[in-house]
């Protein structure tokens, strides 16, 4: 192999400028080139970009959202507003996406160009080769500093008159980079949000609608007909906003489109778990119009796993909205939504079936316009690996507690699916161990607990639209996606605080030691 091949391997397109240097004898000059281009990695998370030649940060235009604006140099501040924070997220085995913290675009070269002196900007993260990038370290590997190497063109992200570009690595400061980790002031980004109030000193008597169950027993909601109206266009454009301002951490932004009149019109406010971990809560206003946007929504800023909470029919379920909220509470999940209307709100059908006919629009669990499903579908893209759980409350007649991963009673799962480790690790908490086994029933064979028939979730579109149904309002899943789990509580857990954080306890136990869907 000849000198410019194996320099290649190392430094791509820069190989050609170096190598056309080189004395083709000289092994010293090549393990010069090699240890500048030694491959680094970091850990996925929010850095600073600092030009070794200016001293200044890479950032956007401050206030710009949509990603229009070029990628300038800002001068270094004590306190580095957001749109100074870029996102590193390891892609494959060694090269890296770089994501605007404000305008959530990724760093790509210009059309994907090889060119020299091709632009840098922002664009739409579709994880093409021109958005990838490779990190070495810059000679003197003492030096702190770092190149930025893109995968498609081979050239390091370069600094010329305040413009950024790509050009073969000449080993120019302009073209070194120190990237240091962005402490987050937690308290500084949350301080826009007021504390929930409390009630009977307990903050979580705020989320829920029936916070006094289980002394009001099982709840027979009545029918309010036309009380419930389809979604508008600029309520799911309001959620899509806030989530995805919330998945990149924009938490001011998120309050002002949460808190919005033209958008959302919620309330919001900031709670800790009992972990002392900051909680950000998001209520419907009572007595919304229209009924659709009356949806509530919890996100945990830290210590969050790869666990998704839903509860559709917490305005209507006897004790699951506090139940819900109280699993949450306790667990690590990333977010959890909450539909606090009836049910029955709505005598305009869905058109989805089911065992008793068509369903309202107001029953979320079965109605595809409705803002609760909208919101599950973008979560379940922000967190491809997630499990997704939908919370529900069983009759007076319902005890203990039903499990279904959403697909028919005739199916069966394999050992290491994910109802089968959820099953195991249920039955191994002390908290159940005393429980009657014949009301720890599942919908499929193949789990720890008893086969029973017994509200299955089959007609659930949340299920139907993870286990791959194309047409979830009238078709059943086809597989299951080891993503999803309908659970239906009896009082047994819907009536007792120690079991609902019990169960908290199993779900953050199953999602880390069981990991990612295959």
């Amino acid at each position: 192999m000849n000198i410019y091949r194996l320099s290649k391997i190392f430094c791509a397109d820069s190989a050609n400028w170096v190598t056309s240097k080189l004395n083709k004898g000289s092994i010293f000059l090549v393990f010069f080139l090699i240890i500048s281009c030694k491959q680094q990695t970091l850990n996925d998370g929010d850095y600073l970009i600092i030009s070794a030649s200016s001293g200044k940060t890479l950032g956007v235009v401050e206030g710009d959202l949509g990603g229009n604006d070029p990628v300038l140099e800002h001068d270094r501040t004590d306190l580095a507003t957001i749109n100074k924070i870029w996102m590193f997220k390891r892609f494959g085995d060694a090269n890296y996406t770089i994501v605007s913290k404000q305008t959530g675009k990724a760093l790509t070269v210009f059309q994907g160009s090889p060119e020299n002196n091709s632009p840098i900007e922002q664009a739409d993260l579709v994880f093409s080769d021109a958005q990838q990038f490779k990190i070495a370290t810059a000679y003197p590997n003492a030096s702190g500093l770092f190149t930025l190497m893109n995968q498609g063109s081979g050239k390091v992200i370069s600094l010329r008159e305040g413009n950024l570009e790509q050009r073969p690595y000449l080993l120019n400061k302009s073209q070194q980079w120190r990237i240091e980790p962005f402490l987050h002031d937690t308290e500084a980004l949350l301080s826009i949000y007021e504390d929930c109030p409390s009630s009977k000193s307990d903050k979580i008597n705020y989320i829920s609608r029936d916070s006094n169950f289980p002394n009001k027993g099982y709840i027979n909601p009545k029918n309010s007909k036309g009380a419930f109206t389809p979604t508008a266009k600029r309520h799911e454009q309001g959620v899509s906003a806030l989530l995805n301002a919330l998945h990149l951490g924009q938490y001011h932004s998120a309050y002002q489109i949460a808190t919005s009149p033209d958008a959302l019109n919620l309330r919001a406010c900031k709670m800790l778990d009992d972990k002392k971990r900051p909680l950000l809560v998001y209520k419907a206003v009572e007595n919304q119009t229209p009924r659709s946007a009356y949806i509530n929504l919890l996100w945990r800023v830290q210590g969050a796993n790869n666990l998704i909470l839903e509860s559709p029919h917490s305005g209507s379920d006897g004790g699951v909205s506090f139940a819900s909220m109280r699993i949450f509470y306790y667990s690590s999940a990333q977010a959890m939504i909450m539909n606090e209307q009836d049910r029955h709100s709505s005598n305009i059908r869905s058109g989805c079936n089911g065992n008793s006919g068509s369903y309202g629009i107001s029953d979320v669990a079965h109605a595809p316009t409705s803002l609760f499903h909208f919101s599950h579908k973008l979560l379940s893209q922000l967190y491809p690996t997630a499990l997704i759980a939908n919370l529900h409350g069983m009759g007076k007649s319902g005890n203990g507690i039903s499990i279904s991963n959403g697909l028919g009673y005739s199916s069966s799962v394999k050992k290491d699916s994910a109802i089968a480790h959820f099953t195991d690790i249920f039955l191994q908490h002390e908290a159940f161990m005393s429980g009657s086994r014949t009301d720890f029933t599942a919908c499929q064979k193949g789990t720890g607990f008893t086969r029973k028939q017994r509200v299955c979730g089959t007609t659930n579109i949340q299920g139907r639209h993870l286990n791959g149904s194309k047409k979830e309002c009238t078709e059943r899943g086809k597989i299951d996606s080891d993503r999803f789990l309908h659970v239906e509580q009896g009082a047994y857990i819907r009536g007792n605080q120690a079991r609902q954080k019990a169960l908290a306890e199993v779900f953050d136990n199953m999602v880390d030691t069981w990991g990612s869907p295959n």
